[in-house]
C-alpha cells in the first residue's frame, strides 16, 4: 500500500475468467491519460476528492497484475472470488488509517465482457441496497456515490472550499439536468422529458445543441465524456440543482 497516489485510485470488476476491468475513479484532470493508466495494486485509497462514481469501463488486464504477491491474505481473497459460482464480482477496496477493508458485490453476467451500459440499472439497484444495509448515513444522491457521511473518516469534506465546475457558467439549469440523467444511464429523450417538464422533442433538440456546444461529433463520444464528469455531479448535488 505504500507509495500509492491519487492517480492510482481504481476499483475493479473481476470476471471468473481472471480478466479484470479497471475503472479509474478520478478523471477530473483533462490531462490525465487514463487509457494508459496502470495501477500497481488493487487496493485504492479513497478520499472526498475521489468519490466513487462509475465512469465508462476503459480496459481490462489480467488479474495477476493486481494481486500483491507478498500478501497471502490478498491472494486467498482473490482466489475465493474466482472460486465462487457467480459470473462476475464488483470489488470495492479502500484504505482507512492504514487498514485495508474489502467489500464485494456479486452480480450475474450473461456476456463474455461486462460493459458500461449492460449492467447499469442492475448495479444501481444492488449497490443502493448494499450500502443501505451498511449504514444509515447513506444518501441516495446518485448511484455509485458513497456519501461523505459513510464512515466519518474516509470522506472528509474540505472546510472553506466550495465545490465548483467550469460547465456551470456555460449551461442552463435544464441542460445541467439533462446531463445529470445522461450520467445516470437514462439516454432516451422520452424518458428524460417528463422528469424535467419538457417535451421529448425539446429534449432531443437540447441534446443535439449540447453536443454541438461542447464539441462532440457523435453521441458515443458525448456519453463517454458525460460518464467521467464526477466533479460536475458532486457540484449539482452540493448546490441542490438536482434533488
Amino acid at each position: 500500500m505504500h507509495g500509492i497516489d491519487a492517480d492510482e485510485i481504481v476499483y475493479t470488476i473481476v470476471l471468473r475468467s481472471g480478466l479484470v476491468y479497471e475503472v479509474p475513479i478520478r478523471l477530473i484532470d483533462s490531462s490525465y491519460r487514463y487509457l494508459e493508466h496502470r495501477p500497481t495494486h488493487s487496493n485504492p485509497v479513497h478520499s472526498y476528492d475521489n468519490v466513487l462514481l462509475l465512469p465508462a469501463l476503459t480496459k481490462y488486464t489480467d488479474i495477476c497484475h493486481f494481486v500483491c504477491k507478498d500478501d497471502q491474505e490478498e491472494q486467498r481473497f482473490i482466489a475465493s472470488i474466482l472460486d465462487t459460482g457467480d459470473d462476475a464480482l464488483m470489488i470495492f477496496c479502500y484504505h482507512l488509517d492504514g487498514n485495508i477493508s474489502k467489500l464485494t458485490l456479486c452480480f450475474n453476467d450473461k456476456k463474455k465482457q461486462v460493459t458500461y451500459m449492460d449492467k447499469y440499472i442492475e448495479l444501481k439497484h444492488r449497490i443502493q441496497c448494499f450500502y443501505q444495509k451498511l449504514t444509515t448515513h447513506f444518501y441516495d444522491l446518485s448511484e455509485f456515490l458513497i456519501s461523505e457521511e459513510f464512515s466519518g473518516h474516509d470522506f472528509q469534506k474540505p472546510t472553506g472550499i466550495e465545490l465548483t465546475h467550469p460547465l456551470i457558467q456555460q449551461l442552463s439549469i435544464k441542460e445541467l439536468q439533462i446531463i445529470w440523467f445522461l450520467y445516470q444511464g437514462i439516454h432516451s429523450a422520452k424518458e428524460i422529458a417528463p422528469m424535467i417538464a419538457l417535451s421529448h422533442r425539446t429534449v432531443e433538440d437540447k441534446l443535439n445543441a449540447l453536443m454541438k456546444k461542447l464539441g462532440f461529433p457523435t453521441k458515443y463520444e458525448f456519453l463517454m465524456y458525460i460518464s467521467g464528469q464526477q466533479s460536475l455531479m458532486r457540484y449539482l448535488l452540493y448546490k441542490r440543482i438536482i434533488t
